[in-house]
């Protein structure tokens, strides 16, 4: 993965997806983003890499065991349930939130800066993945569900 970063280098800046913050109902402000990435910084927990597609798909693949990255056994804690809670979307493990409901079971993270948010989950029983990426912190879609509801029609597909 070599266009993940935490602080995007100043080579690398002409790359990244003018972001837009603002919600909704107010105006769009494209001076956040760049304020918070030069003097904010990353942002613990949700907001901490700035990446690219093919980058998170590579991510992926190694969450759900298509590389050497992990081996079986660090899969299954990622895929285990660390907070159990019998609240629907609420179970947590290791970075990531798992959903089990009506026969799916994802497992999968969302995460924003100002200017930009992304979803990332995978299905593991279909072996089918959406990554999620947009320059703009808020929307009409919301990407959890979107892509919840996209991984439930793709696991029916034989």
């Amino acid at each position: 993965m070599n266009n993940t970063y935490f602080n995007v280098p100043e080579n690398q800046k002409e790359n990244l997806a003018k972001g837009m913050a603002g919600g909704p109902t107010a105006e769009h402000d494209y001076e956040r983003p760049k304020s918070e990435q030069n003097e904010v910084g990353y942002r613990i927990p949700n907001g901490a890499l700035y990446s690219t597609p093919s980058n998170m798909v590579k991510f992926m693949k190694a969450c759900m065991g298509y590389s050497n990255l992990l081996n079986e056994n660090n899969i299954t804690i990622l895929q285990t349930t660390q907070t159990p809670t019998t609240r629907l979307r609420s179970n947590y493990s290791f970075g990531f939130d798992l959903y089990s409901d009506q026969g799916i079971n994802t497992i999968g993270l969302a995460g924003s800066n100002a200017g930009y948010s992304a979803h990332f989950e995978y299905e593991k029983d279909s072996e089918y993945g959406v990554i999620l990426m947009r320059n703009y912190i808020f929307g009409n879609t919301n990407l959890d569900l979107r892509s919840n509801s996209l991984l439930r029609k793709l696991s029916l597909v034989e």
